[in-house]
């Protein structure tokens, strides 16, 4: 039986179910196996919306700790200069 045969059997039953009345079992398995399916889908997609939410925040914490670290760093410049230029600014070398 396809799903659509069983959601098709449900609904046409359950308009005329009376006393002693019946849904087709097998229309009922698919329809509890679908539902699983549809569980499983919901349950997956959740739980990874929460493991993105959870990695993007850890992104953002590295981001700031990056930008703290780069603010915090004194900045410095490497200056080469030849011996008559140190001995005209007062530099002694030994």
């Amino acid at each position: 039986m396809t799903i659509e045969e069983a959601v098709k059997e449900i609904e046409d039953s359950s308009k005329m179910l009376g006393i002693e009345d019946y849904v087709d079992v097998e229309a009922l398995k698919v329809a509890v196996e679908v539902m699983k399916d549809y569980q499983r889908v919901v349950y997956t997609n959740e739980r990874l919306l929460k493991e993105n939410k959870l990695a993007f925040e850890e992104l953002d914490k590295m981001n700031k700790l990056i930008v703290e670290n780069l603010c915090l760093q004194i900045p410095t410049i490497n200056i080469t200069i030849t011996k008559e230029q140190a001995d005209k600014l007062g530099f002694k070398f030994e």
